[in-house]
């Protein structure tokens, strides 16, 4: 199949996309770009507590519609765990 026609899975939204330029990523081209505060939900949705940039989520995700800090995060079940 050729390069150009393949479609992949984006890791951090889950939305498939086709690959341009670099091959090596495996994010979509929205997901590459800086992330801007206003775009993001950037504070914890249970304590309040501002999260680190790498835990932002971006307001109207698909599959996450809030941020939650890593204290909060191990309170919950992983819905995508294989137990």
């Amino acid at each position: 199949m050729d390069q150009a026609t393949q479609t992949q899975i984006c890791d951090d939204c889950r939305r498939p996309f086709s690959p341009t330029g670099s091959l090596w990523s495996n994010l979509c081209v929205e997901c590459l770009t800086p992330k801007k505060p206003s775009e993001h939900h950037t504070r914890c949705h249970d304590c309040g507590h501002f999260v680190s940039k790498d835990l932002w989520v971006r307001k109207g995700h698909p599959t996450y519609e809030h941020a939650l800090c890593r204290d909060c995060l191990s309170n919950y079940d992983d819905p995508y765990a294989n137990y």
